[in-house]
């Protein structure tokens, strides 16, 4: 806002008149000039002051609208306060207002930190730090804009947390002292507690509980009680604490010593210690109190136990028993009770011995309690006088009497119970002698319904009890138990035997001597013939039975004597052929032993016995043929084919003739097995024959023997599993190989090398490589066993064996071109007749003798230029031949093409020397070892092949023809008989090697 400008006092001086006589015109002229200037004087001090007034209350209306403090800050920054009214006015109102608002906020915080101080209960030095914190902050945030009211506002706040200070302190301690003395209060308390819980513990006497009290005592004065307060708790606690004593040993003293206690009380002036006369009154009658009370309780307790015995007398008249547990307690409460009722000790002792006296009663038989009663009759020894003159005999000779009584009423009682119960017994055994009363003299009464009745009697009899038993019913249970007896013999016994058994007790008469007490002769020859008809009708039951079984058993039996004849039927049939199959006669021997042990013995017929023999002496031999090496085996057919038994050495009942027979049907037998023994080894199938036979081998591992030919794990999923069990599959393959002289077998079962190829055939080209690399894992030797057990009949089978054989001969990265191959499209480069043309131009005759090879090579070259043209797409549409070529080489494996004598020769890669061969042809070293077909051969000359241009063919192995020429004018190297010569060149070569070292 503008400032406006300052006013000054205006003046007029005027010279000072001559002096001269004043005439009054002059006088009134000097009056009237001092009435003009001071006229001028009050306007000009009206104006100033108006202003002034003016500026004075712009600035304050300043600082009411702006705020004290940014006024005061923005005339900081300007250098201070201007020289207007205005400026003036609102400086020194924006301090005033500045010192009163920072002191208001002040006190307010002041204030604020003496209520949670005395709500926190904060220290005092604590509170006088934050409050000289208040003073120190709140002026300083005066003090660079007016350092003069700065120090005005700290004098006021000094003063002002002084006053604070004050009132903090003076509340702080009379909080400390509440605290102090809440502390004590407790003390107290607890002291007090603590000393009447001893005193009311056991032992404890006044005497003790004063030393307690006065440690207590001396513990709160030490901690600031007044001595009026520590003296005033002492008597109160201590009176207290003797009257808890008091009132405990009277509750827990024995009750005379009670009595005695309150007796002498009554005439005893003297105070109990901490009481008055007139408290120790007052604790003698609460204890008289006490007293009457636990008498009654005593008085009321041996009436009880005083019903309790008479209770358990009525109990013992009863029949019943106080147990031991029992017993001791009403003594030990007799014991107890004896101060108020000394009766009743000798109370308990008479109802112990009266039990033992009853106990000893009940054991006693009708007349040995008879005994007792007379001799109590006349009274106990050493009681009293002779005869029945105290109440104790007396009532000795009533329990005596009751006893008598109550044995006799539970005698009858349970004889009648007895007879309850046995009454279906009684009817069982009625209805069960009926019917054998029937079955003596009815013949159509069946042994079955015999033995019925015969159980049921014996039955109902041992279920009635001895006592009940009349000497009726005793004598029809021994001839009962008799002809149970005898039925039981005549079930176990033949027709025959029965027959005689019963033609026995028809005919015998019994002596009167050896019939039992009461049984007469003619009582006894009636028991003998309904005896004999029970026989007559159990032999005819037991043929009937027989006849029954026997068509049951024939019946059963049917699928087994049908089994029996199929199973001959394959068996003639087998020996009838010149070359019986031994598996179907296996199965057919294993037939008729399992159908003949199916048939009941008592079924079996003698020829059936005797082919049995034969059978079993068969199989017999075909488990000793299974453990025997093929020379055995030759020998055993040799034996057979010559030998002629001896009659001595022939089983019972067989004859020369039909031994010889046997042995012309086991050395047929022999043949086939011995046959199909060494088709198995030719085929190299020993492991599919040893797992047919159940050979068995030790598993180096465990320990413990497993069957040859277990499957090998070709899920290839765990490669570390597949390769364990090939391995495992190596070891059995080293021991029938040894076992039977076999060597070079397959490593795969036929089923095996299918499964092999149809996954190899499914897989996709990188689980193809997985599986091959797998098996590459064996080690190049078995790997190459594993795939060339593959069938080579199957292309297939061929391709992935070759494809393999490349894995671990050298060659992986064609075998997994090869493989990529199988997934890609056939380019067109490879449709037309290049390829043949192609392939034929760089083999030459070199396949000639190996058409499966051949085949194989060309189809992994194929698949091989597929994947080189998949990555050089010039060769997919127009052939290229540098491609293919190397595409066959590596498809080639462990062989390679190389030129011997101009000539094309398909030759190991690794093993063969060119060099080698080219010089022994154009000098060759005659060597019949170097022959591989010499068995079939006449004369070799092997000065016909010298000089001349013979190059080698591959027939298989090292097997090599030699040849000159090709196409039409291809000739090989003959014998004499013009049979082509099969040489070794892995021969050739190490021979070549030895001369040149030589």
């Amino acid at each position: 806002m503008a400032i406006l400008p300052r006013y000054r006092r205006l003046g007029v001086e005027a010279a000072a008149p001559q002096r001269i006589d004043y005439s009054p015109l002059a006088q009134e002229g000097a009056r009237l000039g001092n009435a003009i200037s001071s006229n001028v004087d009050r306007m000009s001090d009206f104006v100033y002051r108006e202003q002034a007034r003016r500026a004075e209350m712009d600035g304050q209306e300043t600082v009411r609208e702006q705020g004290a403090l940014p006024i005061l800050q923005r005339l900081s920054e300007q250098g201070g306060p201007g020289i207007s009214i205005a400026e003036q006015s609102a400086y020194e109102a924006a301090n005033r207002l500045a010192v009163a608002e920072i002191q208001f906020e002040a006190e307010n915080q002041i204030a604020a930190i003496l209520e949670s101080a005395e709500q926190s209960g904060t220290g005092f030095t604590t509170v006088t730090a934050q409050l000289e914190d208040v003073v120190d902050g709140f002026s300083a945030s005066l003090g660079y804009l007016n350092p003069v009211a700065a120090g005005e506002l700290q004098l006021r706040l000094q003063g002002a947390t002084q006053r604070a200070s004050r009132q903090y302190a003076s509340a702080y301690r009379a909080r400390a002292r509440a605290a102090a003395t809440v502390r004590r209060t407790e003390a107290a308390d607890n002291l007090e507690v603590n000393i009447l819980a001893a005193a009311r513990m056991e032992g404890s006497t006044p005497e003790e509980l004063r030393a307690v009290v006065e440690a207590g005592a001396q513990s709160l004065a030490d901690s600031g009680m007044t001595q009026s307060a520590v003296e005033r708790w002492t008597e109160s606690t201590y009176g207290e604490a003797v009257r808890e004593n008091t009132l405990f040993r009277g509750m827990t003293m024995p009750i005379d010593e009670l009595g005695a206690l309150v007796e002498s009380g009554a005439t005893d002036p003297t105070p109990l210690p901490g009481m008055t006369l007139a408290e120790t009154l007052t604790e003698r009658n609460r204890l008289s109190t006490l007293y009457n009370s636990r008498r009654s309780a005593y008085e009321s307790d041996a009436r009880d136990l005083a019903s309790r015995i008479d209770d358990s007398y009525t109990v013992l008249s009863a029949g019943g028993y106080i147990g031991p547990e029992a017993q001791a307690d009403i003594v030990a409460e007799a014991e107890r009770l004896a101060i108020v009722a000394p009766e009743l000790s000798a109370a308990a002792e008479r109802l112990i011995d009266d039990q033992r006296y009853i106990s000893m009663l009940r054991g006693l038989n009708p007349a040995e309690l008879e005994a007792e009663r007379l001799a109590r009759s006349g009274g106990v020894p050493g009681v009293g006088e002779p005869g029945l003159d105290t109440p104790r005999e007396v009532a000795r000779l009533q329990i005596v009497e009751e006893v008598i009584r109550t044995t006799e009423a539970a005698r009858l009682r349970a004889q009648e119970l007895a007879l309850e119960a046995a009454e279906p017994d009684f009817t069982r055994l009625e209805n069960a002698l009926e019917i054998l009363g029937v079955a003596f003299q009815d013949l159509s009464v069946g042994p079955e319904r015999v033995d019925f009745a015969l159980n049921q009697a014996l039955q109902a009899a041992e279920s009635i009890p001895a006592s009940l038993r009349t000497d009726e019913i005793n004598d029809a249970l021994v001839e009962v138990q008799q002809i149970r007896a005898a039925m039981d013999r005549w079930r176990d016994a033949s027709p025959e035997e029965l027959s005689a058994e019963a033609e026995r007790l028809r005919t015998e008469i019994p002596s009167q001597e050896n019939l039992p007490e009461g049984v007469t002769v003619a009582e006894a020859i009636l028991m003998q013939q309904g005896q004999a008809q029970i026989i007559d009708q159990l032999i005819r039951t037991k043929a009937d039975d027989l006849r029954q079984e026997t068509a049951a058993a024939l019946e059963a039996a049917e699928p087994d004597f049908a089994r029996l004849e199929d199973a001959g039927a394959i068996l003639d049939a087998q020996f009838r052929d010149l070359r019986p199959n031994p598996a179907i006669v296996e199965v057919a021997l294993n037939e008729i032993s399992e159908a003949y042990a199916a048939i009941p013995a008592s079924l079996r017929t003698d020829d059936m016995d005797d082919a049995v023999i034969e059978v079993q002496q068969m199989k017999a031999a075909l488990d000793e043929w299974r453990d025997a090496l093929p020379a055995e085996l030759s020998a055993e057919m040799e034996r057979l084919r010559t030998q002629v038994p001896r009659e001595e050495d022939l089983p019972e009942g067989v004859t020369v003739v039909e031994a010889i027979l046997m042995q012309q049907r086991q050395l047929s037998l022999l043949s086939a097995f011995a046959g199909a023994q060494r088709e198995a080894l030719g085929s190299g199938n020993a492991i599919e024959w040893a797992r047919s036979q159940q050979e068995m081998i030790e598993d180096p591992v465990t320990g413990t023997a497993r069957l040859v030919g277990e499957p090998i794990d070709l899920t290839f999923a765990d490669p570390a599993a597949t390769v364990a069990s090939i391995d495992a599959r190596f070891r059995e393959l080293s021991f029938v190989e040894t076992r039977y002289g076999a060597p070079g077998q397959n490593v795969l079962l036929p089923q095996e090398a299918a499964a092999l190829q149809s996954m190899l055939e499914t897989a996709q080209p990188g689980q193809q490589a997985v599986i091959l690399a797998t098996i590459a894992e064996l080690g190049q030797d078995r790997a190459l066993r594993v795939f060339s057990s593959m069938d080579f009949n199957q292309p297939e089978s061929r391709l992935y064996a070759h494809i393999g054989s490349m894995m671990v001969t050298g060659s992986p990265r064609a075998a997994t071109m090869a493989l990529e191959g199988m997934g890609l499209e056939s380019p067109p480069a490879l449709s037309g007749n290049a390829v043949g043309t192609e392939f034929r131009s760089i083999t030459g005759a070199a396949f000639i003798h190996a058409h499966g090879t051949r085949a194989t090579i060309q189809e992994t070259a194929d698949l091989i230029y597929r994947a080189l043209a998949a990555r050089d797409r010039s060769g997919a549409d127009i052939f290229q031949t540098s491609m293919y070529d190397r595409a066959l080489d590596m498809a080639m494996g462990p062989l390679t093409l190389e030129q011997v004598n101009g000539y094309p020769a398909l030759l190991e890669r690794e093993n063969l020397n060119v060099d080698f061969i080219e010089e022994w042809l154009a000098d060759p070293v005659a060597n019949e070892g170097l022959v591989r077909n010499r068995s079939d051969l006449g004369i070799v000359n092997f000065d016909a092949i010298r000089g001349g241009d013979y190059y080698p063919i591959l027939a298989g192995d090292d097997a090599y023809y030699l040849a000159t020429g090709e196409g039409a004018t291809l000739a090989y190297w003959k014998d004499d008989r013009g049979n082509p010569i099969l040489v070794s060149l892995l021969g050739v070569q190490s021979m070549m090697r030895y001369r040149g070292a030589e």
